[in-house]
């Protein structure tokens, strides 16, 4: 099973969608391929990462994520103007904080349980990033 759905319908917003809720490592190092794709773009970009199915990450697919964070932090810095995670679990979001552990993010993250409270929030970051791309 695919780990997740990447929907770029609404770019720079791109929503990913987690399908399975205990992904292996080599789930992850599939996502990372997808993910090192988006960034080849070198377009800035907001995520929503729907992580409402996740059940259980790993210490090693942890340290897998934190070390994509570490082996391709200035490309992130440069073009990801923050993440919103939408997560109904405590447990999910320890595991968010977890990944973290390895890499602290180049980028502002923001954890919710409601959908809406993330696409408010991925609008708020979006305004901001064109309002700054305006000279004065």
């Amino acid at each position: 099973m695919k780990l997740a759905k990447i929907n770029k319908e609404k770019f720079p917003l791109v929503v990913i969608t987690y399908l399975n809720d205990k992904p292996t490592t080599q789930d992850i190092d599939d996502h990372v391929a997808e993910l090192k794709s988006l960034y080849a773009a070198k377009e800035k970009m907001v995520f929503i990462n729907d992580s409402r199915k996740i059940k259980y990450l790993s210490s090693e697919v942890r340290i897998k994520l934190g070390n994509f964070l570490k082996q391709n932090f200035e490309i992130i810095k440069q073009y990801n103007q923050g993440i919103i995670f939408i997560t109904n679990s405590m447990v999910a979001s320890v595991f968010v904080k977890g990944v973290f552990l390895v890499q602290k993010p180049p980028y502002p993250y923001f954890i919710h349980t409601e959908e809406e409270k993330a696409i408010e929030k991925a609008n708020e970051i979006l305004r901001v990033s064109i309002q700054d791309a305006i000279p004065k």
